[in-house]
């Protein structure tokens, strides 16, 4: 495996990573107004720091392998899709 292709999964499963915190993030929320529990509440708060630290990490990774890289075509299309879809999962979360 090419170490692009290294560095694409890298960044993919980065994004799986945050994709399950987020909607974690967003089922507890939900889950904490109904049944109006504080504690779970500040659970969701005290995860935020992990979806945070992970936007910053595959923001960085994705710059960097398009700096560094120059990806074509289709490599290139996933790389800026990851950046949008980091920067959404991001706000959800």
């Amino acid at each position: 495996m090419r170490h692009f292709e290294q560095e694409l999964e890298g960044l993919k499963a980065k994004l799986l990573e945050m994709s399950a915190l987020v909607e974690s993030a967003i089922y507890r929320s939900v889950q904490a107004v109904v049944e109006r529990n504080e504690e779970l509440a500040q659970q969701v708060l005290r995860n935020e720091g992990r979806i945070n630290q992970l936007e910053i990490e595959i923001d960085d990774k994705a710059i960097g392998m398009l700096a560094l890289q120059a990806p074509l075509a289709a490599d290139l299309r996933l790389v800026t899709a990851s950046i949008k879809i980091n920067n959404d999962l991001e706000r959800m979360g």
